[in-house]
């Protein structure tokens, strides 16, 4: 398609294209996506301040440790939007390709790749260099991430909820980084019913996913609790001073011959443990019965009435509802879009287009409506990039739209640069979307 020569006129700012190094299509999409985001440059740039900069870190010598994050820095810059008169030519990222060989062993910069995997490579290196400049038995050190001020801005926070379908208890959510979100083209491996919208997909991922067979700590509480009445009610009639069988509490055990006086007072004593625990879960499935979960006292309890290991109780499982939830909103939002399905037992790439908007709004990919935080209502997210996966799954080529400025893109195949309409890059078939914060 020929560039948008009006556009073109109106302003004559574009950007440097990159040398294919051999196979190397993956590596210059994906610095162009990175290029693209003011926000990413800017985080570079303060971890790793340029020479000349007015900032002590640029002579303490950290350079040494952040050897590839410096090389990028560098290359970013060179592939930053400038007016055209000042572009000499293709960038040729050899020192980039070189300080790989050195931080990766066994890499080699001509064997075709995967984008993504690319992507999540260089986040991984400028992240490890980045705490060896941390100093030793620091706080951060210590905690293992880096400062908040510091922060990766394509970093964000997903929770996962897991929900018992019978007593509708919850585990404790647990929490996780993300570089990108991944997800799919279609709702099942076999290629069936494709999205024909991101917001779908979005909503696939983030929908309730059952999960069967879950143990269930809250359900086998209750069950426990409930053998104890049975005991102690079928006890409470006949000589105290009797002797009788009592059958174990715990899956495998031998009953145990003990007086009756005893045993209903440790049964009751245990009914007076468990009802408290179960009162004080506030709707959270968080006992952990494995041992480390009980109280010194309550042990002892569990001993004198046969349950001799808290592991041996009889457990629950249950059928579990998985809740996927957007956190934290990062200020580079990447997607992934995963195109590869099975068919006729077969790996195959999907090529299918996925619609997505110039414009996002945080509050329409953040928690459900009762619990969606209004502190997120205004972020607002701007498409910058667009990688494309050209070809299937075997092989093919990556190319990379870019934003310059609102409504002005440039399609960069390599070292190639041509500016294009926002209706060629709203028909893309994206394998990774970039959005930015406003």
């Amino acid at each position: 398609m020929q560039p948008d020569l009006a556009i073109m006129a109106a302003d004559d700012l574009s950007v440097a294209g990159l040398r294919n190094l051999g196979n190397t299509c993956y590596f210059n999409a994906v610095l162009q996506a990175l290029a693209s985001s003011k926000r990413f440059v800017a985080h570079l740039d303060e971890i790793c301040p340029m020479p000349g900069d007015d900032d002590e870190a640029a002579t303490t010598g950290d350079d040494r440790c952040l050897a590839f994050t410096s090389v990028l820095q560098h290359y970013l810059h060179e592939l930053s939007p400038r007016p055209r008169s000042s572009i000499g030519g293709a960038v040729e990222p050899h020192l980039l390709n070189a300080q790989l060989g050195k931080s990766i062993q066994g890499f080699r910069g001509n064997r075709q790749q995967d984008a993504e995997e690319w992507f999540q490579l260089i986040m991984e290196l400028c992240e490890d260099e980045y705490k060896k400049t941390q100093p030793k038995g620091s706080l951060f050190d210590l905690i293992g991430r880096a400062p908040a001020e510091s922060r990766n801005p394509f970093y964000g926070l997903s929770g996962t909820l897991l929900e018992c379908t019978r007593c509708h208890m919850r585990k404790p959510m647990w929490t996780d980084r993300f570089l990108d979100l991944k997800l799919s083209l279609c709702a099942s491996m076999d290629g069936r019913h494709v999205f024909n919208h991101l917001r779908e997909s979005w909503r696939h991922h983030t929908s309730m996913e059952r999960i069967d067979g879950v143990e269930c700590t809250n359900c086998t509480l209750r069950a426990l609790l409930s053998v104890v009445e049975e005991q102690r009610d079928a006890l409470a009639t006949g000589d105290p001073m009797e002797f009788v069988d009592v059958p174990s509490l715990w899956e495998g055990g031998d009953a145990r011959s003990l007086l009756r006086a005893d045993v209903l007072e440790w049964r009751q004593n245990l009914l007076d443990i468990l009802g408290t625990r179960l009162a004080s879960t506030n709707g959270v499935c968080d006992l952990d019965m494995d041992g480390s979960g009980w109280t010194e006292n309550e042990g002892l309890w569990l001993d004198k009435n046969g349950i001799e290991d808290p592991r041996a109780c009889r457990r629950t499982y249950a059928p579990f509802l998985r809740h996927v939830r957007l956190m934290r909103c990062p200020d580079v939002l990447a997607f992934h879009i995963n195109r590869n399905v099975f068919l006729q037992d077969a790996m195959v790439k999907l090529d299918s287009y996925l619609r997505f908007e110039s414009t996002l709004l945080a509050q329409d990919l953040l928690l459900d409506d009762d619990t969606k935080e209004h502190t997120y209502d205004q972020l607002i997210y701007d498409a910058i990039a667009v990688i494309v996966h050209h070809g299937n799954e075997r092989g093919g080529h990556y190319t990379c739209y870019r934003r310059l400025a609102p409504g002005r893109w440039v399609h960069v195949s390599d070292d190639r640069v041509l500016e294009v309409p926002t209706t060629e890059v709203a028909r893309a078939k994206a394998y990774m979307l970039f959005y930015e914060r406003r």
